[in-house]
């Protein structure tokens, strides 16, 4: 994939920070006010600029993030298959595993580039700059962040490898399944003649079964795996939060700083927990893509070994 559109991701992702800056410093200076009973015009006028300035740098870059992503996606899908058709009508591809990735499997890719490629881009630019903006309102919840934050890709890495197992072998049987259907559909006039229907149905109903097994597995873990991010995540929000709290009873700390502090937190998390959402979402998508690769890749066979076509 050219690097352009990562750059422009990354520009996206940056301007989505500055936004969720924005927006928490027009909450936090608000809150601050009415609490002090000092919100005079000048101090409304700032909050209502950062506000809808904020709100619309978040909202544009969301926008602008999902159409570059929904045109890579598009480009990639767009050249993959049609590479993937020119083989299968040349005979240097055959099965029907390869016509129905070359058809359906292919619309999991979406859920990569739409989904998972920009997650992966944001989680590497937002909790740096949310970071850096904690730093200076609070430097005692960075610390708090910077040591909690790694747990999240380390519960991604630990569920995720187990996940992306489960995947690849749901996509095996769905290979398999549509191999043997096509394999059916060619074999079925001497099956009739053999009588060998009810045999034959009896091995796509265990294929079937497997299948479905398979998919309920990927599931299982999936659901486990955003349990677990979300765990971190809250609980690592709410030791911030605590510290915030103790020193604003001690009065060693005032309102503003800690609004800011306590609202900014939670979105160096989301960043990452997005990337597990997402991650899952796309394992179809990465499998069908390594597959594609791999089939793209593999050496054309000799004129003889290929099937003649009609």
């Amino acid at each position: 994939m050219p690097k352009g559109p990562v750059y422009l991701l990354s520009l996206l992702a940056a301007l989505r920070s500055a936004g969720l800056v924005l927006v928490a410093e027009a909450v936090a200076r608000g809150i601050a006010a009415l609490a002090d009973s000092d919100l005079t015009a000048e101090t409304t006028r700032l909050i209502v600029v950062l506000g809808i300035a904020g709100a619309l740098l978040r909202t544009g870059s969301e926008w602008a993030t999902s159409v570059v992503a929904r045109r890579i996606a598009t480009d990639v899908k767009r050249s993959i298959r049609g590479r993937l058709w020119r083989q299968i009508i040349a005979g240097e591809a055959s099965g029907g595993g390869t016509a129905v990735l070359a058809a359906d499997g292919l619309d999991d890719l979406d859920d990569y580039y739409i989904s998972s490629l920009p997650a992966t881009i944001a989680a590497a630019v937002v909790p740096l700059l949310i970071g850096i903006r904690v730093l200076g309102a609070d430097w005692l919840s960075a610390v708090v962040i910077v040591l909690t934050v790694p747990l999240i890709p380390f519960f991604m890495v630990l569920i995720g490898k187990h996940t992306q197992q489960r995947t690849d072998a749901a996509l095996s049987a769905l290979t398999r399944l549509a191999d043997h259907l096509a394999e059916l559909a060619r074999g079925l006039p001497v099956l009739v003649g053999l009588g060998r229907v009810d045999e034959q149905a009896a091995a796509l109903e265990q294929l079937q079964r497997r299948y479905r097994e398979r998919t309920q597995e990927t599931l299982r873990w999936a659901f486990l795996s955003a349990l677990a991010l979300e765990l971190v995540a809250t609980i690592s929000v709410a030791i911030v939060a605590v510290f915030l709290g103790l020193r604003l009873l001690n009065g060693t700390m005032e309102l503003e700083p800690a609004l800011l502090a306590l609202i900014l937190a939670p979105e160096a998390y989301n960043a990452l927990r997005q990337v597990g959402t997402a991650f899952h979402a796309s394992q179809d998508g990465l499998s069908a893509l390594e597959r594609s690769q791999a089939i793209l890749d593999r050496p054309a066979p000799p004129l003889a070994d290929r099937p003649l076509a009609g």
